[in-house]
C-alpha cells in the first residue's frame, strides 16, 4: 500500500490547531473565565505559538549545525521539543505581565493548556505521516508502511528510486498522544508534570525506532532524547517540589 498524500500535512496541522482552540474554548467556558482573561489568553497563546514555530526551526538548525558546522547555520525544518520549550519560555513572562490577576494560578492554566497542545500534536503527527517525515527505520515487519519512491523515506534508504517499507513512528506517536490526551483530560491536577514525564519517556524510547537523520547531540543520544531527559527531570521536579515545600511549611525546623 502506497502513501503519497504529502499535501495533507498542512491540513492536519490546521485541524490540530482548530481542535486545540475549540477544546481550550470549551475549558474556558466550563470554568466561566471572564472575557478579559480569555482575550488576553488568546493573544498570549498566538504569540507563544509564533515563538514555538521560531524555536522549533531555530533548534533544528542548531542541532544540524552542531553535527556539521562546515555547512553553516541555517534555519531549516522543525523539531517539536525545541519548539515546545521555546513556546513555554515565551508564554510564562507574557502570562505573568499581561494576566497579573491570575499569576498565582499560572500552573493551573498551563495544566489545561497542555491538554489542548497534546491533542494538536496528535493530529500533527498524522500530518507527518502523510508527508513522510519523522519516519522510522526500514523493516519487513507486518506493521511496516510502504512509502513510494521519491518520498522522504525513499530518499533516506533507496536514493529516492524505489518504494521502501518503514516503521510508522509518526502513527505510533499519534496514537500515544491521543491516549495521553484522554488521560490528561480526566485528571484533576498535575497534568503538565505528568505530560513532561510521560511524553519525555515515550519520546526517548521511540527515538530508537526513528531513523530520520537529525544527528547526535550528547554522546549517541539524539537531540530529542537529550531534551526528553530534561523534560522528564522537569516533570519530576514539578511533581515533587510542591509536596516538599508543603512538608517543610508544615514542619518548620526549630532554630538552634
Amino acid at each position: 500500500m502506497l502513501y503519497q498524500y504529502e499535501f495533507l500535512f498542512p491540513l492536519m496541522i490546521t485541524i490540530g490547531v482548530v481542535t486545540m482552540v475549540a477544546y481550550l474554548m470549551w475549558v474556558a467556558k466550563k470554568y466561566q473565565l471572564p472575557d478579559k482573561t480569555i482575550d488576553r489568553l488568546i493573544i498570549i497563546l498566538s504569540i507563544s505559538g509564533a515563538g514555538m514555530l521560531f524555536f522549533a526551526t531555530f533548534f533544528n538548525g542548531l542541532f544540524h549545525y552542531i553535527e556539521n558546522p562546515s555547512e553553516g547555520f541555517r534555519l531549516q525544518g522543525i523539531t517539536y521539543l525545541g519548539g515546545f520549550i521555546g513556546g513555554v519560555i515565551v508564554f510564562i513572562p507574557l502570562f505573568y505581565f499581561f494576566v497579573p490577576w491570575e499569576r498565582k494560578n499560572m500552573l493551573l492554566y498551563i495544566n489545561h493548556i497542555i491538554v489542548g497542545i497534546v491533542l494538536a500534536h496528535a493530529f500533527g503527527r498524522i500530518g507527518c505521516f502523510f508527508a513522510g517525515c519523522c519516519h522510522g527505520g526500514e523493516t519487513n515487519a507486518w506493521y511496516g508502511i510502504v512509502f513510494p519512491k521519491g518520498s522522504i523515506p525513499s530518499w533516506a534508504f533507496k536514493n529516492g528510486l524505489e518504494p521502501v517499507k518503514v516503521v510508522p513512528t509518526q502513527l505510533i506517536e499519534s496514537f500515544f498522544c491521543f491516549g495521553l490526551f484522554f488521560v490528561l483530560h480526566f485528571l484533576k491536577k498535575n497534568q503538565f508534570a505528568i505530560y513532561l514525564m510521560s511524553y519525555g519517556l515515550f519520546r526517548f524510547l521511540i527515538e530508537f525506532a526513528r531513523e530520520d537523520d537529525r544527528g547526535a547531540f550528547i554522546g549517541k543520544l539524539s537531540p530529542s532524547q537529550t531534551l526528553s531527559l530534561l523534560a522528564i527531570i522537569a516533570g519530576i521536579v514539578l511533581l515533587v517540589l510542591p509536596h516538599l515545600m508543603q512538608k517543610r511549611k508544615n514542619n518548620p525546623q526549630k532554630a538552634n
